[in-house]
Parts: structure tokens; C-alpha cells; sequence
């Protein structure tokens, strides 16, 4: 099984690269396009969390090139492309990177843009999620996915053309949420599904199952596990059911919430991947 970890830019500080790359993951996804949240940072002598007081762009966030949507930069990174040095860094320490794009989660957007906010049978509007129905979020979307990887001689460039497109969703198409329900058909634009599969035991392993029913056999299917759980978990026994359903990808959450504690249950999940034979 492939393995990649996901972290946020501001990590990415001394030892982080090292680290990660004893635990021996394939790649680190690093959040270029995130929502609003306050994250814990156990590796940290600074400081003990980062509060991301909104959804930003960890990358230059250009006027000239928003419509009516524009993403707000954070001022709490320090740096107005703290993804793109993050990516830098890693890369310099030989780690392949990913690029982690959270697009419509926008509380601030959403607030700001009523009008383009999700709104349930109810007619009541979620303002933490702009709604893709709207021409205007899609073309937000579009713009915010090429941004944060555009430029110049871009750090970002690194990632190199053709790299693979991994979509985050659930094999139900009825399921609503972070990880929305996809069809068939719009499986098959992407390389890969990542179903989320916190909870160890039969849910989990029957929503790979079903995925790799419904899927087209050329898309993988990850699952999304994570290792800060409020209960630790036999990650070696949940990853080695997940391969056994069909996932071909494992996806930890979260290589810089995740603190020395939780460490020895990522290496777990990342020798057990590893150690997977293909379904």
C-alpha cells in the first residue's frame, strides 16, 4: 500500500523532515488551500498550537486573479508562502510532497457570501460551505486549485506536471459532509478515492469494499486513518482489514498533530501498509 502522511505548513520546522522520513511514508501532503482551525503542535518547543482563525491560502495570494470570491492569506504563518517553503524544505530533506487543497469548507466566504452558501431541504444555509451549484464557486475552486500551484520558478513546481489527482469522498452517493458521496462517473476523473475509515472494525472495511465494487477497477481507493483518535487503536490489525477489503493507499492524519505519544501507532500503520500484499 502507498502511504501518505498529511501536515500542515507551519510543521514543517526543524526535525520534521527527518522525522518523517524514518517513518518511511511515500509522501507528505502539505495544506495549500485549508480551513479555519486550531491545531495542536506537540513537536513544537515554541509553541503549543497554531490557531488558523480562518480558511487561507498558504500560498501568494494575488489580486489580479480573483473574481467575487477571493481567499483571505493568514497572518499567523509568518510568511505569505509558508506552503511553498514547507514543500522546499521537504523536498531538501528528500521527502515527495503532495499538494492537500480543502476548496468550498470557507466559514468566512460563506458568511461573507450567503447567496453561495450550501443550503439544506430546508432552505437553511450552512455558511461554513460554499455550494459548487453556483458558477461562482466553481470557478473559486478552479482558480484557488491552479493558484495554489502556479507559478515560476514555484517551489510548487517541484510536484512536477501529471502528478496524480486524489480526491477525498464516500462510495455512497447520498453521504453528505467533508468527504461528499461520488458516483461512478465522477470517480473515474480522479486517480484515486480516499474513503475515510477512522473508526477500526466492519464499517470501515465494508465502505472499502463497496468503493472497490463501485469504483472503476483503474481508480484506486485510499483510506484516510487517523492516529489522534481520543482512543489509540491497534493500527497494525485496522490497516491490515483495510488492505484485505481492497484499499491499495493509506492516508495518516496527521503527521504534526500526532505527537511523540501516537508515534510508535504511526509507525505501525505505515510498516503494516507496507507490508500489505495487494487485493
Amino acid at each position: 500500500m502507498r502511504v501518505t502522511g498529511y501536515c500542515y505548513p507551519w510543521d514543517v520546522e526543524d526535525g520534521f523532515a527527518e522525522r518523517v522520513a524514518g517513518l518511511g511514508v511515500d509522501e507528505v501532503a502539505v495544506a495549500v488551500s485549508y480551513h479555519g482551525a486550531r491545531a495542536a503542535t506537540p513537536w513544537s518547543a515554541r509553541r503549543s498550537a497554531v490557531v488558523a482563525r480562518h480558511a487561507a491560502l498558504y500560498r501568494p495570494v494575488r489580486g489580479e486573479v480573483w473574481g467575487r470570491l477571493r481567499p483571505a492569506a493568514p497572518d499567523w504563518t509568518g510568511s505569505e508562502d509558508s506552503a511553498g517553503e514547507a514543500v522546499a524544505a521537504l523536498r531538501a530533506g528528500g521527502v515527495e510532497v503532495a499538494a492537500w487543497l480543502v476548496l468550498t469548507h470557507n466559514s468566512l466566504l460563506g458568511t461573507r457570501f450567503p447567496d453561495l452558501a450550501v443550503r439544506n431541504c430546508f432552505d437553511e444555509r450552512y455558511p461554513w460551505a460554499l455550494c459548487p451549484a453556483h458558477e461562482d464557486v466553481r470557478d473559486y475552486a478552479a482558480r484557488l486549485t491552479a493558484e495554489g500551484l502556479a507559478g515560476r520558478r514555484s517551489v510548487l513546481a517541484e510536484v512536477g506536471p501529471g502528478r496524480r489527482v486524489v480526491l477525498h469522498g464516500s462510495a455512497d452517493p447520498w453521504a453528505t459532509g467533508a468527504l461528499p458521496g461520488l458516483t461512478p462517473e465522477a470517480a473515474s476523473e480522479v486517480d484515486s478515492v480516499v474513503l475515510q475509515c477512522w473508526k477500526p472494525g466492519e464499517k470501515s472495511v465494508n465502505a472499502v469494499a463497496a468503493a472497490r465494487t463501485e469504483f472503476p477497477s483503474e481508480v484506486d481507493v485510499g483510506a484516510y486513518v487517523t492516529a489522534v483518535a481520543a482512543q489509540p487503536v491497534d493500527m497494525s490489525d485496522h490497516v491490515r482489514g483495510l488492505g484485505s477489503a481492497g484499499a491499495s493507499e493509506l492516508h495518516l492524519y496527521h503527521l504534526g498533530l500526532a505527537g511523540p505519544a501516537r508515534w510508535s501507532d504511526l509507525r505501525a500503520a505505515v510498516s503494516r501498509a507496507h507490508a500489505a500484499e495487494p487485493a
